[in-house]
């Protein structure tokens, strides 16, 4: 069961979608649980993911995606 994050519907969820699929690019669209519960991102489209292999792991990756924001890096 995929979630798409903009459209919530309880069920089992083992994806969590947070951006569409690009054509031609390899882009994040989504979170998975993985094999041996890794937590995945990665574009849902094309099947590649990337492992977070802990909570600090995650945690510091929003800490990191915030500083990003914070600097400036994503135009909008």
């Amino acid at each position: 069961m995929e979630l798409d994050i903009r459209a919530y519907e309880p069920e089992k969820i083992t994806v969590i979608r947070f951006a569409d699929d690009e054509d031609d690019s390899f882009v994040a669209s989504g979170i998975a649980l993985g094999f041996s519960g890794v937590v995945e991102v990665g574009d849902i489209g094309e099947g590649r993911w990337l492992g977070l292999f802990s909570e600090e792991h995650a945690r510091n990756l929003i800490k990191a995606l915030n500083k990003a924001i914070e600097l400036g890096w994503f135009k909008e």
